[in-house]
């Protein structure tokens, strides 16, 4: 792998080259080649890779009114796939749950292990609100914390830890709102005040409504739409 300094160079060359002021870069890592080293047997050399495309926003009518999603009910998540907790560049279910969202006039699709309970969106991390208290499923690392797992009915999880997942928690502490890293069930879902999708590319999606059901008012409510503008005024600031 590369140092810190060097991705950064790398960064500032392309979207200099490309003109671009505003982007979405990728850092890829794959397997690469191997040798065998005599004296530590199979050796790998990881290829490195970093692209970046036009930034795209969604519309501003998903953040204004908050965006539909689906519930997958023939696909789920398996925590014990050894993929599972980890990005890779395996996205055909994901992106075949996106196609199937987006021809039932939605924006996302959500997906819930093979214990059926929530996870994510296809490309998001989920949070919703209760009384006043932030939830979002636990990932496999909060899972290695034994007062969050006593409370888990299950063992392992396919929950990613995003970027914008963090920083959720980061402006969530400066506001005082509780966080729970908990289970969560189709029912709880529903039952919730809000909910809110994030990821480096939306930031924080409001979601209204999950499928026919609205969530809470059928609008952004008082916790998300605080949190989106000090996630804003934090990029703007950045």
């Amino acid at each position: 792998m590369y140092k810190d300094e060097i991705l950064t160079a790398a960064a500032s060359e392309i979207l200099s080259r490309n003109d671009l002021t505003e982007a979405r870069m990728r850092l890829t890592v794959t397997r690469g080649s191997s040798q065998q080293d005599p004296l530590h047997g199979l050796r790998l050399s990881p290829t490195t890779f970093l692209t970046a495309t036009t930034f795209e926003t969604y519309p501003d009518e998903y953040y204004e009114r908050g965006m539909t999603v689906i519930v997958l009910d023939d696909q789920k998540l398996n925590p014990y796939d050894i993929q599972a907790g980890h990005k890779t560049l395996n996205y055909f279910s994901r992106l075949s749950a996106l196609r199937d969202a987006t021809q039932r006039g939605a924006g996302e699709a959500l997906w819930f292990n093979v214990h059926n309970y929530l996870q994510s969106g296809s490309i998001s991390n989920i949070f919703i609100v209760k009384d006043g208290i932030l939830i979002t499923p636990p990932t496999r690392e909060d899972l290695f914390d034994p007062v969050i797992a006593e409370k888990v009915p299950y063992p392992k999880s396919a929950t990613l830890p995003g970027i914008t997942r963090q920083v959720i928690f980061e402006l969530a502490a400066t506001e005082k709102t509780p966080i729970q890293r908990s289970a969560i069930t189709v029912n709880q879902l529903l039952e919730a005040d809000e909910a809110f999708l994030t990821n480096s590319i939306m930031g924080i999606m409001p979601l209204a409504r999950v499928e026919r059901s609205a969530i809470g008012s059928d609008k952004p409510g008082p916790i998300t739409r605080r949190l989106a503008e000090l996630y804003e005024h934090q990029l703007t600031a950045g």
